[in-house]
């Protein structure tokens, strides 16, 4: 849960600092990309799972949430919006992905259907 809350943050603050401060995105989206990996490999450590095994799922996964930070930095939507849709799809993927690591088998139903009814709870308000 810590990590969605970090996720959330990160993707707001950088957000606001590009709107703010002006730096050019590519930084940002690097730096977030880095981050956002980190924060995909702890659930794995605390799971016991090996590196090299669980490489290529942390790399695909922080692909795809860089992609859709990028993405949602072209909507017209507030900081906490972004990172809470960034965080939500965290969630769920996360989610999934330490499930399957753990169990072999994939449980998405749950995450499914939260992250779904997070999201349109979400973007219908904002």
């Amino acid at each position: 849960m810590m990590n969605v809350i970090s996720i959330f943050f990160l993707a707001a603050g950088f957000y606001g600092i590009k709107t703010f401060v002006q730096l050019p995105f590519w930084i940002l989206a690097a730096v977030f990309f880095i981050f956002s990996s980190g924060l995909i490999y702890t659930p794995m450590w605390i799971i016991k799972q090996n590196f090299k095994e669980i490489y290529p799922e942390v790399f695909i996964l922080a692909l795809i949430t860089l992609e859709l930070f990028l993405a949602i930095n072209f909507l017209p939507l507030s900081f906490y919006v972004g990172g809470a849709i960034i965080g939500i799809i965290y969630y769920a993927a996360s989610g999934i992905l330490v499930n399957y690591m753990k169990k072999k088998e994939i449980i998405y139903k749950r995450y499914a259907i939260t992250a779904s009814i997070l999201l349109l709870l979400v973007v219908l308000t904002a």
